[in-house]
């Protein structure tokens, strides 16, 4: 069950997450029985929207239960360290290891991260839970995309703090006088690199400012990459891209599903914001 706010208004919504069948059962026929109980259940409650990322095998089934494609959810990664990815290249320790730093630094002024630093009136900070703050900052951010899920205080203490399986960071940019949010990152390491799950800013400035800061703290650490998996608008992968980003080839189909008819349908060619 997912709310969704959808030119700025309310809605409630549904994230489609599981599609499990049985391996002697895998036909179309037991797959789509099962995609055509959700959405069904999902008209009678009144969900009137409904979203998904599923792998190939199950595209083809959630399309014949009413969903469309939307775009795609694709991967992004800001490389820190180059030598590994040399390595793959160049098959030579020794070259990998000489010519790693000068890529770096290539990397680094192919960013805004070396031209950009934090106004004397922001902060960066490190927190370990949600708070009303995010409220706030939820409230003024919603209106920048046409389509996006609810990312309220309670929300996020859910979604994150409440996980068992990961241990979620939370980095945030703060108005030194008045204490406003003005933007955060959600993060976790995975495998030597570092996992964006969500961010959000109240504009493209301050959400390049947020990549930048961040950027810059992780490469303190021995992190070979930042990688962020989203559907977003144009100019949010302009900022990526200015932030040091590139999208990789990885990418999934986003489908949707609503009633054109309905009064909460999204616009055509909405702009959608999903993270992982």
């Amino acid at each position: 069950l997912r709310q969704m706010c959808v030119g700025g208004r309310m809605i409630d919504g549904g994230g489609a997450i599981d599609l499990n069948v049985d391996q002697s059962q895998r036909s179309v026929g037991p797959a789509l029985a099962l995609a055509r109980a959700v959405t069904s259940s999902a008209d009678r409650e009144g969900r009137t929207l409904l979203f998904g990322m599923p792998n190939p095998s199950a595209t083809a089934v959630m399309k014949r239960a009413g969903y469309r494609e939307l775009g795609e959810f694709s991967s992004w990664t800001r490389l820190l360290r180059a030598e590994a990815k040399l390595h793959n290249l160049l098959r030579s320790k020794l070259a990998s290891r000489l010519l790693a730093p000068l890529a770096e630094i290539a990397l680094l002024l192919n960013s805004a991260e070396w031209r950009t630093r934090l106004p004397g009136t922001i902060t960066a900070e490190n927190i370990e839970r949600f708070d009303d703050r995010f409220d706030a900052l939820w409230s003024r951010a919603a209106g920048r995309f046409d389509v996006i899920g609810a990312r309220n205080e309670d929300y996020l203490q859910w979604r994150f703090c409440s996980c068992p399986d990961l241990t979620y960071q939370i980095f945030t940019l703060v108005n030194r006088t008045n204490g406003e949010l003005l933007g955060y990152l959600v993060w976790y390491l995975d495998k030597g690199s570092v996992s964006v799950s969500d961010m959000l800013a109240i504009d493209d400035s301050m959400l390049l400012l947020l990549l930048s800061e961040f950027s810059r703290r992780i490469r303190r650490t021995e992190a070979e990459a930042i990688r962020f998996w989203c559907l977003a608008s144009p100019d949010f992968y302009r900022v990526l891209q200015r932030a040091g980003f590139r999208r990789r080839k990885n990418r999934h189909a986003v489908l949707g599903r609503w009633d054109d008819k309905s009064e909460f349908a999204p616009r055509p060619n909405s702009h959608w914001f999903l993270t992982m």
